[in-house]
């Protein structure tokens, strides 16, 4: 039992705000990282006695009550999954969580949804957050793992897979990949073969998820159709319907105006059409369209998108199913890949008035 000294001590060591302390805040105390706390109270890593001592002292010191920790060692499951996104407003990423959520629910889970904003420092708060609440698994959806987030999760020992990949090759380890090249080529063969050009690109901002490889798939696409890409019709612009109308708006303006739009996704070709319907211009008599990811919206506007179906709610079920396999079904093999292949729906953007 603590004596009067102790207890004054303890409350004395509470976070400034009067918040309850947290595993993070015990970590910090005892200089150690959050993990090295979690395994502490779990047991399932050794850890020498020396740091075991100090982050109890720190438990102690901070009247810290790992109440969820306590609760998963006794289960040994906690049946919860955490998806990390880079960006829940986008619209993509709930048909993603729908997808997990109808493979991992029937059988008892329940998923957390964890935005990073795109901010690699958030993410690592973020994985060492849900490796220390020991979830069961972990879908990480929109990026691309790093070595030293994989690192954190093996080291919790948390299952874990990747999807929604942006980059050309694949992990070592489970990956889920739409084939967004391929969905971006059919999408700029399809649009120059009815219209020609000049031709448009709009694409993401550098960096910002799939943007580099959606605009490689549209560069591939043009060299199939013979064509060479005009660097002054070529955009990276938010993914959003203002960035959409505004580089459509700067195009009309410029020395070249085009007849063929590639859009990198469906509100930057939503935005871009209502650019040319302010300018007077008719889609697509005047000015074709084909946007990515084929998002409700598109077929609610004047004229329906034309767009690349890339099937995220499958996306989801897949990586879903793969972690089951890791956490409840004893698959311990190699890395498996996935691949999703996307199909492009044709719409009124892209279809010449003779064909409607």
């Amino acid at each position: 039992m603590a004596t009067g000294d102790q207890a004054r001590g303890a409350v004395d060591e509470q976070p400034e705000d009067g918040r309850r302390p947290t595993i993070s805040d015990v970590a910090a105390h005892a200089g150690v990282s959050v993990t090295t706390v979690s395994h502490v109270l779990s047991g399932r890593r050794p850890v020498s006695p020396s740091t075991q001592a100090k982050v109890r002292r720190s438990i102690d010191a901070l009247a810290f009550r790992p109440n969820e920790i306590a609760r998963s060692m006794r289960s040994q499951r906690t049946h919860t999954v955490a998806i990390v996104i880079p960006n829940i407003a986008h619209v993509v990423y709930p048909v993603v969580a729908r997808g997990v959520n109808d493979e991992l629910r029937p059988l008892g889970y329940q998923t957390a949804i964890y935005d990073t904003d795109g901010d690699p420092r958030i993410k690592a708060e973020v994985l060492q957050a849900v490796t220390a609440r020991r979830v069961d698994g972990v879908i990480m959806f929109g990026f691309d793992m790093t070595s030293a987030d994989a690192a954190v999760l093996e080291e919790a020992d948390v299952a874990f897979v990747n999807g929604g990949l942006n980059a050309a090759t694949d992990g070592p380890w489970d990956c889920v990949r739409s084939n967004q090249p391929a969905g971006m080529q059919d999408a700029t063969r399809h649009l120059v073969g009815r219209f020609g050009g000049p031709v448009a690109f709009l694409g993401g901002m550098p960096g910002d998820g799939p943007a580099d490889i959606r605009e490689s798939g549209f560069r591939s696409g043009m060299a199939a159709a013979g064509l060479e890409v005009d660097e002054r019709l070529v955009r990276r612009v938010p993914y959003s319907w203002e960035g959409g109308r505004h580089a459509v708006a700067e195009l009309l303006a410029g020395p070249v105006v085009p007849r063929s739009v590639v859009c990198a996704n469906d509100l930057i070709a939503i935005g871009g059409m209502a650019a040319a319907r302010d300018r007077g211009l008719d889609v697509p008599g005047d000015m074709a369209f084909t946007g990515y990811d084929n998002i409700e919206a598109g077929t609610m506007v004047a004229t329906t998108l034309t767009s690349v179906e890339s099937y995220p709610n499958e996306q989801g079920r897949a990586c879903a199913r793969l972690l089951l396999d890791r956490i409840s079904r004893g698959y311990s093999g190699p890395a498996r890949h996935v691949g999703i292949d996307t199909d492009l729906i044709v719409r009124r953007s892209s279809t010449p008035r003779d064909d409607v």
